[in-house]
């Protein structure tokens, strides 16, 4: 039994004192136990009511102790007293925290508990979202919130200044995780008995029952940070979802003309629905864009089709399976600094030719100091006798690139630098750019990712079809035939990167048509011998394709190539992987767990 008698006269403290002792005594002769809750005052000034600490932690099993408009609005330093009196009056372990989920609301006079419904009025009423650049086509645009958040120093806690109707000035104290972790730690640094909360149910927040928990279970208490989650929706199709930090921007570079709204919420661990704004983005733009002239480039000569594979390893193990495919080429991943030397020895050796993936470190390719380095690394690479460079890998996308630095400008120069670093170390190397991961999911370009087809394009503006010899590709989500375009024949939808030729159609007239496709990455996933796909992969469920689907699929793709001369070479991902988990390389290998290759005959026979 918990009891909370609220407010007590300093006069009844004996008798209040005598009936604790009756109950406790009442309780305990049936196995339970009794908890009495005492505010505050209690311990700051024991003769300020009627609660006698003392007597009390001498016959209940804990005291809770309720600070009045909960921690958040406390001075540190008169809590911490408040409670280390209490303790001592009580007994430190019999003694517990009240800790309440709820939100306080702070002005000059004075401090009160927001209730959750009314929090979350405000919060939708006055964080709104707005554009503060203008929309165009292709022109990045910024969105923030019209009252952006801060955070606690003390707590951790989100905070909103303001202005109330009655012109004082005010701050909204909302609970957040790490405010739950530092209120809970604060209970464990002062060695007491343990916690007890309030407002729990009613809590708008996500991740603090999780964070309870943690603190019963004796864990660590990580506090997640508060993010805002962002939409844009065009009629009722989200086209566009991504989360930023409090205070920073979130970019959107709209695709196409039209209506759309955008959409907030603050992401606790549960995302509470702040405010929209509907955005016109005018058709007008549309013709700058398409406006905007192709810088020249170089003739380029067109080079003979091509066939190669990926492996783990520079001990190219398979070799025999892929000298069996009418393979050529073969592709190593090369990581920061790593000495390619004798890998690419190895392969000469075997009769390969080498394509190298490099990339180098993460945190900096957008700095202009570090292209030079890189650029020189890819020199070191040239001058080892790499046959092609494929320089970055997939950096429209935010685990690639830094997040808010992404940009075609910014990789144009990184392209540049490597490419006259290569060309001077080795003229017969072949410089590819960085093939972009496929997607359609940004709605054009965000600070987190954007587009393939807008990255494609922003590059080809940035003047980058005269510092490669082969514009990078990737494509490894198919489940149709290479042959099929459109009309409903995937399962999913009709973007143009569910489909093979979609993909060459687009890259291509980025570049006017001047400048060979490389695909640098080209699987079918089949999960057949395992029985399931991952859900991040699982487009065409149960398996997505089967063994004999991914062998005809390569063959269908190889020979079409074949009779393309925009494309100028293709490297199947993969010939060896056997790892299978939540990134299934393994099915996406030609040499299957069982050893055999079925892919190998059809890739074969597609080359003669």
């Amino acid at each position: 039994m918990v009891l909370d008698y609220g407010s007590l006269q300093p006069a009844l403290r004996a008798e209040w004192s005598a009936f604790i002792r009756e109950l406790a005594a009442l309780l305990h002769a049936q196995q339970k136990q009794l908890g009495v809750v005492v505010p505050a005052t209690a311990g700051a000034d024991p003769n300020a009511n009627g609660y006698d600490l003392r007597s009390l932690g001498a016959e209940a099993d804990w005291i809770e102790l309720r600070f009045e408009s909960g921690l958040m609005a406390a001075d540190e330093a008169a809590l911490r007293q408040t409670i280390n009196a209490a303790a001592r009056a009580s007994g430190r372990r019999r003694l517990r925290l009240q800790i309440n989920f709820g939100s306080v609301e702070l002005n000059a006079a004075s401090v009160r508990t927001v209730p959750a419904a009314e929090e979350l009025q405000w919060l939708s009423a006055n964080l709104l979202p707005a554009a503060n650049s203008a929309l165009a086509i292709a022109t990045p645009t910024n969105f923030t919130l019209s009252n952006q958040p801060g955070t606690d120093a003390r707590w951790g806690a989100l905070s909103f200044s303001y202005t109330a109707a009655d012109g004082s000035k005010r701050t909204l104290l909302h609970t957040t995780t790490a405010a739950l972790a530092q209120q809970l730690q604060l209970a464990q640094q002062l060695q007491l008995g343990g916690v007890s909360v309030s407002g729990y149910f009613a809590a708008p927040a996500g991740g603090l029952a999780e964070t309870l928990a943690q603190y019963r279970g004796m864990q660590d208490m990580p506090a997640s940070a508060a993010t805002i989650a962002w939409q844009v929706q065009r009629d009722s199709n989200t086209i566009l979802e991504m989360a930023t930090a409090l205070g920073e921007p979130f970019e959107w570079t709209p695709a196409e003309a039209g209506d759309y709204t955008v959409r907030a919420m603050l992401n606790l661990g549960t995302p509470l629905a702040l405010g929209t704004v509907p955005v016109n983005v005018p058709a007008g733009a549309e013709a700058t864009e398409v406006a905007q002239v192709m810088p020249s480039m170089a003739a380029r000569p067109i080079g003979p089709f091509e066939l190669g594979g990926q492996v783990t390893h520079g001990g190219i193990a398979p070799a025999d399976k892929m000298r069996a495919s009418r393979m050529t080429w073969v592709k190593l991943q090369a990581l920061p600094g790593y000495d390619m030397g004798a890998a690419i020895a190895n392969a000469h050796a075997l009769g390969f030719k080498v394509l190298l993936s490099a990339v180098g470190d993460r945190n900096q390719p957008h700095l202009p100091a570090y292209h030079a380095t890189f650029a020189a690394y890819l020199a070191t690479l040239a001058a080892q006798g790499a046959d092609a460079i494929e320089v970055w890998n997939e950096p429209n996308l935010d685990r690639e690139w830094p997040a808010g630095k992404i940009s075609t400008k910014s990789y144009t120069a990184l392209l540049r630098a490597a490419y006259n670093a290569i060309k001077a170390a080795n003229p017969n190397t072949l410089v590819i750019s960085a093939a972009p991961s496929p997607t359609g999911f940004f709605g054009g370009c965000s600070s987190r990712g954007c587009d393939d087809a807008f990255w494609v394009a922003g590059i080809a503006r940035a003047g980058a079809g005269n510092y490669l010899d082969c514009v990078g590709i990737h494509y490894n989500e198919g489940v149709v035939p290479p042959s099929a375009y459109g009309g409903g024949v995937d399962p999913r939808d009709d973007h143009y990167t569910r489909y093979f030729p979609g993909m060459i159609e687009r890259y291509s007239a980025a570049f006017g048509g001047n400048r060979q496709m490389c695909f640098t990455e080209l699987g079918y996933l089949s999960g057949q011998e395992w029985g399931y796909v991952p859900k991040h992969y699982l487009w065409k469920p149960p398996i997505n394709n089967t063994v004999a689907e991914q062998a005809a699929y390569l063959g269908e793709a190889v020979r079409l190539a074949r009779s393309n001369s925009r494309v100028r070479m293709i490297m199947v991902f993969n010939v060896d992987y056997a790892n299978y988990g939540d990134d299934p390389m393994a099915g996406y290998a030609i040499i299957r767990p069982d050893g055999s290759c079925p892919a190998c005959g059809a890739l074969a026979a597609s080359m003669q």
